[in-house]
């Protein structure tokens, strides 16, 4: 893996996933050279994609850059592994699980903590402070969602 790319993540042990720190297209994939990281990673660790394949994700996380998490397969395969682990939209994934939330379930129990403590009595604090809007933290504090938009269940 060459230096410009091995300083956009922190690399951990094979088990762990390699987190992206750099660009993220908007459906949560890291970026890297007009490409996403992963297939990147897939390249410089194993050589070009075969024409038709994807790389996928064994760990389901969509930043992960480690090449012990990544597998090639059909578009069909790609889509019944994500169907699987219920990431295709058809039964929408509250929390962490879903692939476009912007907060962690940490960060959602922190706002409401934090709300119902009192320590920060307007919502912009808070908003700053996490980095999202005023209308997401009041979603939040309400109960109503959390990040990426999807209803709490």
């Amino acid at each position: 893996m060459d230096t410009t790319f091995l300083a956009k993540f922190r690399r951990g042990t094979p088990e762990e996933c390699w987190e992206w720190r750099a660009c993220v297209d908007a459906r949560g994939y890291g970026r890297y050279q007009g490409d996403r990281a992963h297939r990147a990673a897939w390249q410089m660790a194993n050589g070009t994609i075969p024409r038709g394949l994807c790389v996928c994700h064994k760990c389901d996380n969509r930043r992960c850059v480690n090449p012990q998490h990544l597998f090639l397969g059909t578009l069909a395969d790609n889509n019944r592994d994500r169907h699987e682990k219920g990431r295709d939209g058809f039964a929408p994934r509250a929390s962490e699980a879903n692939g476009m939330a912007k907060l962690s379930e940490a960060d959602v129990a922190e706002i409401r903590r934090l709300k119902a403590a009192g320590r920060y009595g307007i919502q912009r604090k808070l908003a700053q402070r996490v980095a999202v809007s005023e209308a997401t933290i009041s979603l939040i504090v309400n109960g109503t969602r959390w990040a990426g938009g999807v209803l709490s269940l």
